[in-house]
C-alpha cells in the first residue's frame, strides 16, 4: 500500500484545461507525465498505465490557486483518490475532485494484454454549480507502451462524445502523445505533444524534467503551451516547478 504524503507544486502561466485535475507532481511537471503518471495521476492523466502499477495507493491532495491582483482566477481545489493495481482481472482507480466551478468524478480502468503493453477506458462526470449550466459525461482511451527499459510511449484520445454539454464544460476532443525518457535511472524527460481538433490553434505541447536530487527527494520543473488546466478554466501557457 502506498500513502502519498508530501509533494509541492506550483506553476506560473500566462493567459492564452495538461488535464481536468492536476496532482502537485503533475503541476510540477507543468502537465507533463502521460506516458508515465504516478500513482493516481494515472486516474487523470493515462488510464492505460495503472495496469503497470501493482499496488494499492490512496491520495489526498489541497490546493491554492492565484490570479490577478484583483483576485480574478483565484480559488482552491480538493481532491481524493484511490487505486487499486493488484487484481489480476483488471486495475481500476477512483478519483473525485471538488473545484470552484463544481465537482468532478474520475474513474478509470485499465488491463495489460501484453508483457509490456496495456490498454485503459476512463471515464468523467462534471457536475457545475452553476445551475444555469448543465452537467457533462466524458469517455477517453489510452494504450502504452514499454519497448526499451528507458523508453516509454502513450497514445490517448480524450473526451470522445464531445456533446454540446461538454463544450459548455470545454471538455474538448483531443489527442494526446506521452514519451518518457529515462537516464540512468537519475533524470527522466517527458514530451507531450497534443491536437485538439475543434480549436483555431490546434497543437500544444506539455515538456517536463524529473530529477532524483537524493534518495527520497525529487525536484521538477516543466513547460507548457496551449494546455488545459482544469482549475484555471483555460487553455494556457507557461512554466512551472516543484519538489516531493
Amino acid at each position: 500500500m502506498v500513502l502519498s504524503l508530501f509533494a509541492l507544486g506550483f506553476f506560473l502561466s500566462l493567459p492564452g484545461s495538461a488535464s481536468d485535475y492536476q496532482s502537485p507532481r503533475a503541476a510540477g511537471l507543468g502537465g507533463a507525465g502521460h506516458a508515465a503518471p504516478l500513482l493516481n495521476d494515472a486516474i487523470y492523466l493515462n488510464p492505460s498505465y495503472s495496469a503497470f502499477l501493482q499496488s494499492y495507493s490512496v491520495g489526498i491532495s489541497y490546493q491554492n490557486f492565484y490570479g490577478t491582483q484583483s483576485g480574478q482566477g483565484a480559488g482552491r481545489q480538493y481532491n481524493v483518490s484511490i487505486q487499486d493495481g493488484r487484481s489480476p482481472l483488471f486495475q481500476a482507480g477512483l478519483g473525485y475532485t471538488v473545484r470552484e466551478d463544481g465537482a468532478m468524478v474520475h474513474l478509470a480502468a485499465s488491463r495489460l494484454v501484453a508483457q509490456r503493453v496495456s490498454v485503459g477506458v476512463g471515464t468523467k462526470f462534471m457536475m457545475p454549480n452553476d445551475a444555469s449550466r448543465r452537467g457533462a459525461q466524458e469517455l477517453t482511451v489510452a494504450a502504452t507502451a514499454i519497448p526499451l527499459p528507458y523508453f516509454i510511449v502513450s497514445v490517448q484520445a480524450e473526451n470522445l462524445i464531445q456533446s454540446n454539454a461538454s463544450l459548455e464544460q470545454r471538455f474538448q476532443r483531443e489527442f494526446i502523445l506521452g514519451t518518457k525518457f529515462t537516464l540512468e535511472n537519475i533524470l527522466a524527460l517527458y514530451a507531450d505533444p497534443h491536437f485538439t481538433p475543434v480549436l483555431a490553434d490546434p497543437w500544444g505541447y506539455e515538456l517536463g524534467a524529473e530529477l532524483i536530487a537524493f534518495k527520497d527527494v525529487t525536484l521538477r520543473a516543466g513547460l507548457f503551451q496551449n494546455a488545459n488546466v482544469g482549475f484555471v478554466g483555460a487553455r494556457t501557457r507557461g512554466f512551472s516547478a516543484g519538489a516531493g
